[in-house]
């Protein structure tokens, strides 16, 4: 009886409509979930945000990005991109939602010059910085 009380806490189940065809799924419900936590008096501790956002526009640069990303999550670092193809704005305000420490900027000219924009979120202060330099700068924290 308390498995199932816990699967109602916390697991929806059900399909999911694609044109004609159906796909099985499963999800969580958060809200439900974090409420049963707090009322059980577990310790639910704030995520930490990621060690940097790499931001970029246009294709080149795109695949920069995912480069860089897969490198620097190989290191093990916490690196962030956006999956849905917003504008510049709406790629920083999503690092910010993100709680990134950096936000990595790859633009046509940062590629052509061999270098990123590195914005440090809390002070907003940026710099021009070599591609080889951004692991150390992540890793000075």
């Amino acid at each position: 009886a308390a498995w199932n009380e816990f699967r109602s806490l916390f697991f929806m189940t059900g399909t999911f409509l694609i044109g004609k065809n159906s796909m099985p799924i499963i999800g969580i419900r958060y809200y439900e979930s974090m409420d049963a936590a707090e009322e059980s008096g577990i310790d639910i501790p704030e995520p930490e945000g990621a060690d940097a956002f790499i931001a970029f526009i246009g294709e080149e640069p795109r695949k920069k990005a995912l480069e860089l990303t897969s490198k620097l999550r190989r290191e093990g670092l916490s690196i962030a991109m956006d999956p849905m193809g917003r504008n510049m704005k709406g790629q920083f305000k999503y690092a910010d939602r993100l709680n990134a420490r950096y936000t990595i900027v790859i633009g046509d000219d940062e590629l052509a010059a061999g270098e990123v924009t590195m914005k440090e979120m809390a002070t907003s202060s940026q710099s021009r910085v070599a591609f080889d330099d951004i692991e150390n700068i992540l890793f000075e924290v």
